[in-house]
């Protein structure tokens, strides 16, 4: 064989490979290639089709395997010489789709639609694949969660892991009458949704059928306590509370030394209003030290 003939082969099977994902069948039998069962050979006086023309494009990508060991032993009986079998190995190596591949899914761990490019070339196909095997739960549109296995069932991740992951790990904090009611300043709130402040959206989110209000406010990295009573001064119209019972119950916890009243004024002139910060040194003049 000549420089010409292999530089022929070669081609055919750079072509191959970049048509792999459409390969679905050979329209015409080549020079040993194995059809329905049947060996085909041609006389050898004619000289075999070229492969590149023998491509028949096709949807029917679980085809694509066995098309390939066609195409490729067709070749090979038809005169490759014997440096281009690690070429057609290697070729048949990526042939095999990483979506067969089972991937390794941690319980309680939520994951956007991309983190599945690892094990697969189409992450969405695997994701709708691993759902409907039970493997995987959609808690909205390209999110995805492993459950946890309990005696009732599987049972959904801590909101917190949801959330990481649908804010692609950008900071958040929980915030709302979970932590409001919990400072024992007379609120007494209950919303239908978790309030989440962060650093990237500010809407309404429905995620596996809880309700999540976002907003994208300033917050410290680890709030403190004192940081929810600003919170709560801020947003008292929310929690249903006037400002004047927030201030008789945040001058009466002060008297019993419930706040650390450095970090509370230093809270309050860092994430409060002008408002807020003069409502925090009346409380502390009226506990007994001025600002």
């Amino acid at each position: 064989m000549g420089v010409e003939d292999l530089q022929r082969h070669l081609r055919a099977l750079q072509f191959m490979h970049r048509a792999l994902p459409a390969v679905g069948d050979c329209s015409t039998p080549m020079q040993g290639a194995i059809v329905d069962g049947r060996s085909e050979r041609h006389h050898p006086a004619i000289p075999p089709p070229d492969p590149v023309l023998t491509l028949k494009r096709t949807p029917v990508i679980s085809e694509r395997p066995r098309a390939l060991h066609r195409l490729t032993r067709g070749i090979l009986r038809s005169g490759p010489p014997w440096c281009m079998l690690c070429t057609v190995e290697y070729i048949q190596r990526q042939a095999v789709s990483p979506a067969t591949q089972q991937p390794e899914l941690e319980p309680g761990r939520a994951l956007r639609t991309r983190e599945l490019r690892r094990w697969s070339a189409n992450p969405t196909r695997l994701a709708r694949r691993l759902v409907r095997e039970g493997l995987l739960c959609r808690a909205a549109h390209g999110l995805f969660y492993v459950p946890v296995p309990s005696r009732f069932g599987p049972a959904p991740p801590a909101e917190e892991e949801i959330l990481r992951a649908f804010l692609g790990g950008s900071p958040f904090i929980i915030s709302g009458p979970s932590r409001w009611n919990a400072l024992g300043l007379g609120s007494t709130s209950m919303f239908a949704a978790t309030l989440v402040y962060n650093t990237k959206r500010s809407d309404r989110f429905l995620l596996d059928g809880r309700r999540y209000l976002l907003r994208r406010v300033l917050f410290p990295e680890n709030p403190p306590p004192e940081y929810f009573v600003i919170d709560l001064l801020q947003q008292h119209n929310m929690a249903g509370i006037s400002l004047a019972d927030l201030e008789l119950g945040l001058a009466a916890t002060l008297r019993e030394g419930r706040w650390d009243r450095a970090v509370l004024l230093k809270m309050a002139e860092r994430y409060g209003t002008k408002a807020t910060l003069a409502i925090v040194s009346r409380c502390l003049d009226a506990a007994g030290e001025t600002s």
